[in-house]
């Protein structure tokens, strides 16, 4: 990071939001699972909290701040060379990641081309469930299947046009200026 500072190379890192929250096992011993971003205590991305500067202390009153502020889009880029983009809210949903951040904004085209899409089993419950973290729980087996094949989608199939999550577009936006 400080050489491409340096030479002030433009950067942009798209990456997951990754929001985990703590829970006990069988046994009792804690640790943190993967979340709905509304019931964030965490993020298990090392990006982001070193590119965003977590601070230290999960349980820190700063921490809890910067978490607020992470998930609100509102933390500063970690230098003008360097933007970090990850998952906001957008169509009343809060992806916290790719997948469901995606099947999200693109629900009712997933629901017409679901029986030749990859990576994903339970097809079924796409009709069925609306929560779209529970359903892309219950729906996605391969993320790279699953990615490649709407590539594969938007490049083959007339009918297509996938919407780009707006981190995504934001981002290559800034790289492109």
């Amino acid at each position: 990071h400080a050489f491409l500072d340096f030479l002030e190379i433009k950067t942009l890192i798209i990456t997951d939001i990754d929001t985990t929250k703590m829970v006990e096992n069988e046994k009792g011993k804690e640790r943190y699972n993967a979340c709905e971003v509304s019931q964030a205590q965490n993020t298990s991305n090392s990006t982001i909290k070193f590119y965003l500067k977590a601070p230290e202390g999960i349980t820190s009153t700063l921490f809890v701040d910067w978490l607020k502020n992470l998930i609100s889009g509102s933390l500063e880029d970690y230098s003008d060379s360097i933007k970090v983009v990850y998952q906001t809210e957008e169509k009343n949903y809060h992806g916290r990641s790719f997948e469901d951040a995606f099947i999200n904004i693109n629900i009712e085209t997933i629901k017409k081309k679901k029986d030749i899409l990859q990576g994903l089993k339970n097809k079924g419950k796409i009709d069925v469930i609306n929560d779209i973290y529970e359903l892309t729980e219950k729906i996605l087996d391969k993320k790279s299947d699953f990615a490649s094949s709407l590539l594969y989608l938007s490049l083959a199939d007339e009918e297509v046009e996938w919407e780009i999550p707006s981190y995504i577009r934001g981002g290559l936006s800034w790289i492109a200026k």
